[in-house]
């Protein structure tokens, strides 16, 4: 067993690694479906 403090430095660092990527995933989520929103809302426009 090494230094605990280490690994409290690399665990914090992994999930805050993780947690980056999760909150991009996320605004990429939301972003592919305002484009969905936005094409849908169009198509009914252009239908109407």
């Amino acid at each position: 067993m090494g230094n605990p403090l280490h690994y409290w430095q690399a665990v914090i660092k992994l999930n805050s690694i993780v947690a980056n990527l999760y909150i991009l995933d996320i605004w990429k989520l939301l972003e592919t479906l305002e484009i969905h929103l936005e094409s849908f809302l169009r198509l009914l426009y252009t239908c109407s």
